[in-house]
């Protein structure tokens, strides 16, 4: 499990994230879309949810080395009296060399 700062270099045999809020969310609501690489740095595999302080969600990832990846964390998320939340997109590298044929 590994928190990631913006335009983070993560390891590439890190499997799941947590993405932090501020404060607790309503933990019915959530959204993650592709980031503007679409599917082709689209890392997430599985979506857990929201901790148990509905103050963090985790995401499952599949990563490979040396490569960009990136979503989008939208509006869909809720804060606790209803607010959407403005949409942010995470990006991050993977260190390590990327495989090449």
């Amino acid at each position: 499990l590994v928190l990631i700062a913006r335009d983070a270099i993560v390891d590439p045999a890190v499997t799941t994230l947590r993405i932090e809020f501020s404060a607790p969310l309503d933990p019915v609501y959530n959204s993650i879309d592709y980031g503007p690489g679409g599917t082709a740095t689209w890392p997430i595999v599985a979506r857990p949810g929201f901790g148990a302080d509905a103050r963090s969600f985790t995401v499952r990832v599949a990563l490979a080395p040396g490569r960009r990846y990136g979503f989008v964390v939208e509006a869909g998320f809720r804060t606790g009296d209803g607010y959407p939340l403005r949409p942010d997109t995470v990006t991050f590298t993977t260190g390590g060399r990327a495989d090449r044929p």
